[in-house]
């Protein structure tokens, strides 16, 4: 049996990772665990758990495998036009405010106001 052990170290993106669960449920069936699946592939159970599901819910190993990208007009969109704004009129008031200030006050994660000011102002 070949030696394995020479192997350059491989990080596997998401899409890899999930088409490896999804393999392997498929093979197995019923007949392996979430546990088993975490353990023997490295990947958290809880996801492993999601992908079963998914799996179950759409009967289709290439939907769960390839991911949904929103549309960029997606209405989860943080840095709208108007939030936009409203970052603007704050520092513009007050270039002096804290970033951890404002993001309180405007109710968003620090990472969504450092884009919008590093990007859009």
């Amino acid at each position: 049996m070949a030696a394995y052990g020479n192997l350059q170290p491989v990080i596997w993106n998401e899409q890899e990772r999930r088409c490896a669960v999804i393999q392997i449920l498929c093979i197995k069936d019923n007949t392996i665990s979430n546990t088993q699946v975490s353990e023997l592939l490295g990947i958290d159970r809880r996801r492993v758990v999601e992908l079963r599901q998914q799996l179950k819910d759409t009967r289709d190993p290439r939907a769960v495998v390839d991911r949904a990208f929103r549309p960029s007009s997606s209405a989860h969109k943080a840095r709208t036009p108007d939030f936009i704004r409203r970052v603007s009129d704050i520092f513009e008031h007050d270039p002096s405010r804290s970033i951890r200030d404002v993001t309180k006050e405007l109710d968003v994660s620090h990472v969504n106001l450092l884009a919008c000011v590093n990007e859009d102002l």
